[in-house]
């Protein structure tokens, strides 16, 4: 492969309503792309940058707080290729990261029709949090993977591994105004989101014709917020802990892609199962009779089974050295999943103890087309654009039908643009 120079920029659609030509809501994702590809000495070196901004503040308007959501993240790749004995090797390194701070501006506080529900619940909640709650946002991602092939007579051999670890660290800050001086001040709380995941693929080329594969993938989602700051003197009874789990997420995949042919057609069949459990609780939001602290709890399980296919396929029509490339793939799943509810409320409210199961239908279907277009020799133009169209339609319980509404809903659409040059 010659050294290469390679600029993209993309622009994700991810979903958008509007009410008669007035748009309401909008989310996007615009990214930057460069990638260098050079040899040194025995390796060949391919470098990738990525900048994106995620236009996101609508996913988290509701009627009762209003926030800024636009983080910008940086995503560095860097792999290589090499030959050691008759083993292809290409090992990968990728680090990505992105920061921002706002403030989360609460409009409204809801409430009850149970008087009770309202006392020792949603009435606490302005002076336990305010109006106004600072936050702080980091994420962290990092990954390492290795692929290794070689020639076995007429067969070939690829083996791939991947691991990842992203951490994302929420921190907020927020002044209890209650009548309780023990409660009353400051307070900050930390919550804390890593999903360490291992992914391995092993495959087979019998012939020139056929590519097998079998995967496995391991995802474990540990999360932890607590209190990071108390008043001066906070209360010995003070909640510390305010959420815990852990989700476990295991699946197997087997696949077949066709080679040898113009027509690019890959299928894959996975199975998998994700289940977790988590407790949250709030904090000491006040006092009955000044003595026994406010405080509620619950606990939340659920595990989903489900079975999926995937097909996809792409076919190039050649004009001259311009290269035009229509492309279809379609998801087709099924899901099992299980639901249960446990909340713990204090001082005469009644206990919620929820449990369902579900049984859902996803189909996904994607369309898509690229153009390769020379423009010289050593540069080229390229542009790519792909509709996602998702229906997903719940078989159990039978949903109540939605109400007639005039809103517009759009989404799943993502084009890009670049252009390379090579040397």
């Amino acid at each position: 492969m010659v050294p290469s120079l390679d600029y993209r920029v993309f622009h994700h659609e991810l979903y958008r309503e509007t009410l008669h030509d007035t748009l309401l809501s909008r989310n996007t994702i615009r990214s930057q792309q460069t990638s260098v590809i050079f040899p040194a000495g025995p390796l060949l070196v391919n470098t990738v940058w990525t900048r994106s901004v995620n236009d996101l503040s609508d996913l988290f308007q509701n009627p009762y707080a209003e926030m800024s959501f636009r983080p910008v993240s940086h995503a560095f790749d860097l792999s290589a290729q090499t030959r050691i004995g008759g083993w292809l090797i290409q090992p990968g390194l990728r680090f990505a990261f992105s920061g921002f701070s706002d403030t989360l501006a609460v409009t409204d506080f809801p409430v009850s029709e149970t008087a009770a529900l309202n006392s020792y619940f949603f009435n606490l909640l302005p002076s336990t949090f305010g109006d106004t709650l600072p936050y702080r946002h980091q994420f962290r991602h990092f990954a390492v993977s290795c692929l290794a092939g070689r020639s076995l007579g007429d067969k070939r051999l690829f083996v791939h591994m991947n691991y990842t670890n992203s951490a994302s660290r929420l921190s907020e800050t927020h002044e209890n105004t209650g009548d309780f001086a023990k409660i009353r001040g400051t307070r900050e709380t930390l919550a804390v989101l890593s999903l360490p995941s291992l992914n391995i693929i092993s495959g087979i080329s019998m012939n020139s014709r056929s590519l097998f594969w079998l995967g496995y993938r391991y995802l474990q989602i540990p999360l932890s917020w607590e209190h990071t700051l108390f008043p001066d003197d906070p209360d010995t009874l003070e909640i510390v802990t305010l959420a815990n789990g852990k989700t476990h997420y295991h699946s197997l995949q087997a696949g077949y892609r066709m080679l040898s042919s113009r027509l690019d057609l890959r299928t894959d069949i996975s199975a998998g199962t994700i289940s977790g459990s988590l407790s949250v609780s709030t904090p000491v939001m006040g006092y009955l009779f000044y003595i026994l602290p406010i405080s509620h709890q619950g606990d939340l399980s659920g595990e989903v089974r489900y079975i999926s296919g995937h097909v996809s396929a792409k076919y190039p029509f050649y004009a001259g050295r311009s290269v035009l490339t229509p492309r279809f793939g379609l998801i087709s799943a099924r899901s099992w999943s299980k639901l249960k509810a446990d909340a713990l409320l204090e001082f005469g409210l009644e206990d919620i103890h929820f449990e369902q199961d579900y049984i859902h239908a996803v189909h996904l279907a994607s369309f898509g087309l690229s153009a390769q277009i020379p423009l010289n020799r050593e540069l080229s133009f390229s542009l790519e654009a792909d509709q996602l169209i998702p229906y997903i339609r719940r078989i159990y319980p039978e949903p109540i039908p939605p109400e007639p509404t005039d809103i517009r809903r759009y989404g799943g659409l993502s084009v890009s643009a670049g252009i390379s040059m090579k040397w």
